[in-house]
């Protein structure tokens, strides 16, 4: 039989459960139908999965009409995934969308959103993240997940070879 003190975090972790299964999803590019559309702005969908080209053509210039400023206000977390090809001229682009998203987002009154943006194969996260969104990043360059030991094993295809010391 179970503690009371343990029930009662059971019953809060029941509470939070029930709260995750409540969040809703959906994605808005260029293959979402109109429909689809309506219905992320009707739902109030909390994860909106799309891409720089659908937020430059068809969800900025639909504010504050048809996505409106609860939408901007509420919106926590635009995430960049794959950070490093966003370089050049597309870079650029994709700059200056977010730059909009932030531009939208203070006018709604929204001050807090945040960037998150993932790349595991560039060597200037910060600056980069920077120059994309002109928001000073908080860089994470190590890994928290878990891993067994390391080590290095020697491995000789011809054994005599490996064994001959040359100077």
């Amino acid at each position: 039989m179970a503690e009371s003190g343990s029930f009662d975090g059971d019953k809060k972790t029941l509470h939070r459960l029930r709260a995750i299964s409540k969040i809703t999803s959906a994605t808005c590019d260029g293959d979402s139908s109109d429909a689809q559309r309506a219905r992320i702005k009707t739902e109030k969908t909390q994860i909106v999965l799309t891409n720089p080209d659908s937020l430059h053509h068809r969800i900025l210039p639909g504010y504050p009409k048809k996505w409106t400023s609860s939408f901007w206000h509420n919106l926590e977390f635009l995430v960049l995934d794959e950070a490093h090809v966003l370089r050049g001229v597309g870079g650029s682009h994709v700059g200056n969308v977010l730059r909009r998203v932030l531009r939208v987002c203070r006018e709604c009154g929204n001050e807090n959103l945040k960037f998150i943006a993932t790349s595991a194969t560039i060597g200037n996260p910060g600056e980069h993240v920077f120059k994309l969104t002109t928001v000073d990043p908080v860089v994470i360059t190590e890994s928290g997940a878990p891993s067994g030991p390391k080590g290095t094993s020697p491995h000789c295809p011809n054994p005599p070879d490996c064994l001959t010391i040359q100077y």
